[in-house]
């Protein structure tokens, strides 16, 4: 079962119209406890704090940030530029798609 307050995060229908935003994502990715087995949830929020998109995934590795990245693209466009938590699966994704430069940040507190 998941957290209480992990739970409205997870979307299980996208927005009827997709939120518009072309500035500043910020990725992260906790792990979460779901029917007992660890999961890894990615998340990707604008300057706003709006979520733009959540995955849960198996793994933490480039493949799940490529799908998430992909995704996001996909639904959003190009942002201005990507902050992340230092991971090096998200290099590696925006490598693999030809992308810009991603920005360490911050980690995001939850």
């Amino acid at each position: 079962m998941l957290d209480p307050q992990v739970r409205p995060a997870l979307r299980l229908e996208p927005p009827a119209q997709p939120l518009q935003t072309n500035g500043r994502w910020h990725l992260d990715e906790m792990v979460v406890k779901v029917g007992g087995k660890r999961m890894w949830l990615w998340r990707a929020v604008d300057d706003e704090g709006e979520v733009l998109d959540v995955l849960l995934q198996k793994r933490r590795n480039k493949g799940a940030a490529l799908k998430l990245l992909r995704k996001l693209l996909k639904n959003q466009g190009r942002p201005e530029s990507i902050v992340t938590d230092g991971l090096a699966s998200y290099r590696a994704a925006m490598k693999a798609l030809g992308g810009g430069r991603v920005r360490r940040g911050r980690a995001i507190r939850s």
